[in-house]
């Protein structure tokens, strides 16, 4: 019971593209394969949750090592690749068409302007801001698992040389309409080094992110940023396509694995994503304590079950629901008042 991740509401298409994908596992057409961490090398692991945000069977844990949360079992590289270029990745957790939901955010980022970054309330598109703020130099940018490219239209009016690497064949061909300069594939799709590359919502997907991102290395003259899901204050949102969970530590100790340094970081208040900037040429590791990460790890968890537990008991009183809705009210208002 405690290790059931709650379920949120889909609809009818997306819950027949669950149970599609559940039936390419059962018969095989997509292979799984159980994995050591990716940061320490240890098969020592403690399961978290058995399932993801829509009922997928996929198994989360945690590294009792060093802390590192991730995916075991999960889908083989090459079962991903499938996973991804079908687009039934897209077809699962989205509940419009692709076009539609590319249509939206390309008028997003067409008339998106430059604001303030506060890390209070996360925004589409406030990364740009974040890199704004960070006063570097460069000229051309490179983004992997770019969709259909709206995250490189505000580059593109800075008069930023811009490239999307994407493996979705529909989503390369609609940025392309826009005359976004758009590549189908992965990182061995890249056609040249570039001053920025950026990783939004990507690594998390990756199979092996530290010896990913050494490859990686190779196409970039300058910066990689990188925006993740973390598991700061709370649990983020389980997905089975998501392999791993970062915090500041583990992400910090893997990208270092990789060849880069830390240059600037934010944690977004709101939803605990992570923003983060590094740069290229330092070989010198970033040390933590494992010990410590596994145990704050650990306590984020034990505390979500916990709430989520209670949340399910107050739900089956009598206006359940609009008791709890009204103290989710009376804690943000708190929370607001605070900051």
């Amino acid at each position: 019971m405690f290790q059931k991740y709650p379920v949120m509401n889909v609809s009818t298409e997306q819950r027949k593209n669950i149970e599609s994908y559940n039936m390419a596992i059962n018969d095989g057409e997509y292979e799984l394969e159980d994995v050591h961490c990716n940061l320490c090398g240890s098969m020592n692991k403690k399961i978290l949750f058995e399932n993801d945000r829509y009922g997928i069977n996929q198994y989360t844990v945690v590294c009792r090592k060093c802390g590192l949360v991730y995916s075991s079992p999960r889908l083989t590289a090459e079962s991903a690749r499938k996973f991804y270029e079908s687009d039934e990745y897209r077809r699962i957790y989205d509940k419009n068409s692709l076009t539609h939901i590319f249509e939206m955010k390309y008028k997003k980022a067409i008339n998106y302007t430059c604001k303030s970054f506060k890390p209070d309330n996360y925004r589409d598109l406030m990364f740009i801001d974040f890199l704004r703020e960070s006063n570097i130099l460069y000229d051309t940018v490179c983004e992997i698992g770019a969709a259909g490219g709206h995250n490189l239209v505000p580059f593109k009016k800075m008069g930023k040389g811009v490239t999307g690497v994407e493996y979705s064949k529909k989503l390369v061909q609609l940025g392309q309409a826009k005359g976004i300069n758009m590549l189908q594939g992965s990182i061995e799709n890249i056609d040249k080094p570039y001053d920025l590359v950026i990783l939004i919502h990507v690594l998390e997907h990756f199979h092996n992110p530290v010896q990913q991102i050494k490859k990686l290395k190779e196409y970039i003259n300058k910066y990689l940023f990188i925006e993740v899901p973390g598991i700061v204050k709370s649990v983020p949102s389980l997905q089975n396509a998501h392999l791993y969970y970062f915090s500041t530590n583990t992400l910090f100790r893997c990208v270092s694995e990789s060849g880069f340094k830390i240059v600037t970081y934010q944690t977004i208040n709101s939803n605990d994503f992570i923003m983060a900037l590094f740069e290229k040429g330092n070989n010198q590791l970033y040390y933590y304590d494992f010990p410590k990460e596994v145990r704050r790890t650990l306590y984020i968890v034990n505390r979500f079950k916990i709430n989520n537990f209670i949340r399910n008991i107050v739900r089956k009183l009598p206006f359940g629901d609009k008791i709890l809705n009204r103290v989710i009210r009376i804690l943000k208002a708190k929370k607001y008042n605070k900051q």
